[in-house]
């Protein structure tokens, strides 16, 4: 499953990420995260005396857990993302939006994604395949802004 992102998304996430410090610490699991996991105040430890990038855990507080981290683990930035907002094969609201006209629709995700990101969804009415952008969970956006 490949999932596409928004290039605001993956810019922003990479500012979120970068290191606040050329010295800190290191950023540990206090236990094992599985995938799909939201990465919480309990589950991470910073470690001053560990030789790192980081002054904090907070970059990572908040975001998805994409690769397992055992318990102990330094966190690899590469391992998190934002949360999944819309899941595979769940239904979702798709909104096309063109000039002034607003039109509202369900559809089934075909893939997972982000708010932000972009998403391939099956129209239930039609059943044609589109491809929108997250704007919220359950929610893709075609076409304008709002």
């Amino acid at each position: 499953m490949t999932r596409r992102r928004h290039p605001l998304c993956a810019a922003l996430l990479a500012l979120a990420l970068a290191p606040a410090s050329a010295q800190g610490g290191s950023v540990v699991a206090t236990r094992d995260l599985a995938v799909g996991t939201i990465a919480g105040v309990q589950d991470l430890r910073f470690d001053a005396a560990a030789d790192g990038p980081w002054s904090s855990a907070r970059p990572f507080l908040g975001l998805e857990v994409r690769a397992h981290v055992f318990a102990g683990q330094a966190l690899d930035p590469a391992a998190f993302g934002p949360p999944t907002a819309v899941t595979r094969n769940t239904m979702v609201r798709i909104e096309v939006v063109s000039g002034g006209v607003r039109i509202l629709s369900d559809g089934r995700a075909l893939t997972d994604a982000a708010v932000g990101e972009a998403v391939d969804v099956m129209s239930t009415a039609t059943r044609r395949v589109v491809t929108g952008v997250v704007v919220a969970p359950g929610q893709v956006r075609i076409g304008g802004r709002r």
